[in-house]
């Protein structure tokens, strides 16, 4: 099987998982609906789903909050060994990983914590923390490793460079950080959460890293060739301020409202067409990023004599029912009698 046709059907595949858990939903708020009870509620299982998560992350922060702490002393005393500027590189990147899982650390310990003062000052949650603690977090690395590559040009040019010497200790120090940081990879891939995303793309990019940042000093050893060495420090610089800069624009574009995916709404327009069979149309259907949750603002069309209290109590259940969909900030559903090409704002 190719790759696209492989791709092709695992994006089918959550696709259909997108509309069972619509369909979960709909089950439930169709029971609420028909005895009236339209005070939102979360199922069991979405809660059950929402403590497992905030408890796999906790965990992945604590487990990385200690591998950081651990190989950032190994390899602070690497460097004091060899002044390689590959190594001096990789010990930037384990400061910065330290620095990332502390601001990761806090801002979950904030997200976390709720009270009547904090429901009052964030109505609608703490969650946009997160993409802020990530945002500031990449203006670390990039500024950070700015400073590890004009270091490495500076020492291209110098015409009487020394050679670097790898000690046995750092070799099996940079050895025993790449096995490490893969553990971290494998055991982050599976929690669903822009901090762990974030510490997984970190492990990701450590494990290129440090292989890299022991290669180049040791094959300029091997062939007797120092500027190798700090090469392969610019070299790796201009890795890391590429893909976290990539990650700052991503981080930039949820906190400034940028448009949901596709398959968002595709998965909305199923839930409201599904919904009520007196949902004729969807005039109006706009997703958009609030941070890491998304806002969802839709506009259902119902026959012109359907009565007030039948309306807001299809409205008012359906805005419920998206918002019990995972990844769902906050929903706005609007009902109208006719359809038109308006939005129901004015445009900005």
């Amino acid at each position: 099987m190719s790759k696209k046709v492989r791709e092709f059907y695992v994006q089918q595949n959550e696709t259909l998982d997108q509309f069972a858990e619509v369909d979960d939903v709909l089950e439930s708020a169709r029971a609420k609906q028909a005895t009236g009870e339209l005070i939102p509620s979360t199922p069991p299982d979405t809660t059950r789903r929402d403590d497992d998560l905030r408890a796999s992350v906790r965990w992945a922060v604590n487990v990385n909050t200690l591998v950081n702490v651990v190989l950032l002393g190994a390899k602070i005393g690497v460097v004091l060994l060899s002044h390689s500027m590959s190594l001096i590189a990789s010990t930037v990147d384990s400061a910065m990983d330290f620095l990332s899982t502390l601001i990761i650390f806090g801002t979950t310990r904030v997200i976390e914590h709720r009270s009547w003062q904090s429901q009052f000052a964030y109505p609608t949650g703490k969650q946009r923390m997160e993409p802020l603690g990530i945002l500031s977090f990449s203006v670390f690395m990039i500024s950070s490793f700015m400073q590890v590559g004009i270091e490495s040009i500076q020492r291209l040019c110098d015409p009487h460079l020394e050679q670097t010497h790898l000690p046995p200790i750092a070799i099996a120090t940079m050895v025993g950080t790449i096995v490490v940081k893969g553990a971290v990879w494998l055991s982050c891939r599976a929690i669903k959460s822009a901090s762990v995303e974030a510490l997984q793309q970190d492990a990701e990019n450590d494990i290129v890293f440090n292989f890299f940042s022991l290669l180049f000093p040791y094959i300029g050893q091997l062939v007797k060739w120092p500027y190798l060495d700090p090469l392969g420090g610019a070299v790796l610089s201009l890795y890391i301020i590429v893909e976290w800069t990539r990650t700052l624009l991503d981080n930039v574009g949820k906190l400034t409202g940028r448009r949901a995916d596709p398959h968002e709404h595709q998965r909305i327009a199923y839930l409201l067409t599904r919904f009520s069979p007196l949902v004729t149309a969807i005039q109006h259907l706009s997703i958009y990023h609030a941070g890491e949750g998304l806002i969802v603002e839709c506009d259902a069309v119902l026959p012109p004599e359907t009565s007030l209290t039948v309306a807001h109590n299809i409205g008012e259940a359906a805005q419920y029912a998206i918002e019990q969909l995972s990844g769902i900030e906050r929903a706005f559903v609007h009902i109208d009698v006719s359809s038109n090409p308006l939005s129901g704002h004015l445009e900005r």
